[in-house]
């Protein structure tokens, strides 16, 4: 009799555990939201739900996108940065998931994986992992056709609006300069037209030296030091125990303790510092800036860059907004943070993106236009 006993105790038990942790599935917070947990719709044919399917590129390589499902009518395409992947994203979708609870209208999302990271991962011939900058298994033309093919198949006809962050950016921008008929608003998030020089070459000798090491590995993730060095560039936090950046002295606080800092952590740890290598010969060597004083578009550009970006250099950006002005209606927003900004606060990109002023924004410190 006391053996049913036991089996029922554990039954119940175990009724009980499953219950309380398939209800936790249901709800996630960000530490920038207010308000309520946001209810995670997962059937994509309901407005506020996603959906994520594999689309296989001419190329033969693959991505998964993910899409949220709107009804403003708006659709935005989200590029990603690197070494990130969609993830870096999540903040964003979480928001429009608390806006849609709230009864506001929400535009479609749409973003995917950058060739070379998360789902889109393919291996890079060893011939490509030296120091030689102009040595680059992809060039920005792969990227721009990869984003095109992704518009085609998930939007289909209309202008969409094309948001880049970081690398994602210029990606945008090489896109939005070939394609700017299919575009209503470009925003081009902590990078600008040339090429990217504060940190990369530096990063180039550790990254060549690292897989030197390790040559019989085909995916590598970053080396801890290497990670933990580039986000106390990316996010602020003044301990000198934990950041010896001479840049983080000026650090008012700390953003290691937030859910948006955790994710970056996660998402560098995951990348392939392969793929980051070819990544930062592209951003040392490529420029935009040739490509933009000899075109037109019609679609306006909104720039967006950290006071403190270590990788966007805030002189040379607002040099830079004076082209892009001569070929598009353009403005540049300067505003109080470093490159981790747009992961850090969802709600200022999102109103941002959706075309809101945000000029009288507590964290924009100018605005240039």
């Amino acid at each position: 009799m006391w053996l049913y006993l036991v089996l029922f105790g554990i039954l119940v038990i175990m009724v009980v555990v499953m219950v309380y942790f398939g209800n936790r599935t249901e709800n996630y917070t960000s530490s920038r939201l207010s308000g309520s947990d946001i209810n995670v719709i997962v059937h994509p044919e309901v407005v506020g739900g996603t959906s994520s399917t594999k689309l296989v590129y001419n190329s033969a390589n693959s991505t998964v996108v993910r899409k949220l499902l709107g009804n403003n009518g708006k659709t935005i395409i989200l590029v990603h940065n690197s070494p990130f992947n969609m993830e870096v994203w999540e903040p964003i979708y979480m928001y429009v998931q608390y806006l849609k609870n709230t009864g506001e209208k929400i535009p479609t999302l749409i973003s995917y994986d950058l060739l070379g990271t998360g789902t889109a991962w393919v291996p890079i011939p060893d011939r490509y992992n030296d120091a030689n900058m102009h040595n680059i298994a992809w060039s920005p033309e792969d990227f721009s056709k990869d984003l095109y093919q992704v518009y085609q198949k998930y939007v289909g006809t209309g202008k969409v609006t094309i948001v880049g962050y970081g690398f994602g950016g210029t990606v945008a921008q090489y896109f939005g300069l070939k394609y700017d008929n299919l575009i209503d608003h470009l925003y081009i998030l902590a990078t600008t037209i040339g090429p990217t020089i504060s940190g990369i070459p530096a990063e180039k000798n550790y990254l060549v030296n690292w897989i030197a090491k390790n040559p019989l590995d085909n995916y590598l993730t970053m080396e801890q030091k290497f990670v933990d060095w580039n986000l106390c560039l990316w996010f602020e936090n003044s301990n000198p125990l934990v950041c010896s950046n001479p840049e983080n002295r000026l650090d008012e606080a700390s953003a290691f303790d937030t859910v948006e800092f955790l994710l970056a952590s996660k998402m560098y740890r995951e990348a392939s510092c392969k793929t980051y290598l070819q990544v930062v010969k592209l951003l040392n060597t490529f420029d935009l800036r040739p490509k933009w004083e000899e075109t037109m578009i019609s679609c306006p550009a909104t720039f967006l860059v950290g006071d403190r970006d270590h990788y966007t250099n805030l002189k040379t950006t607002k040099e830079d907004i004076k082209i892009v002005a001569k070929a598009t209606e353009a403005k540049l927003y300067v505003v109080k943070g470093k490159h981790g900004f747009p992961l850090l606060h969802p709600k200022f990109i999102y109103q941002l993106i959706t075309g809101q002023d945000m000029s009288k924004n507590p964290l924009t410190l100018e605005v240039i236009s």
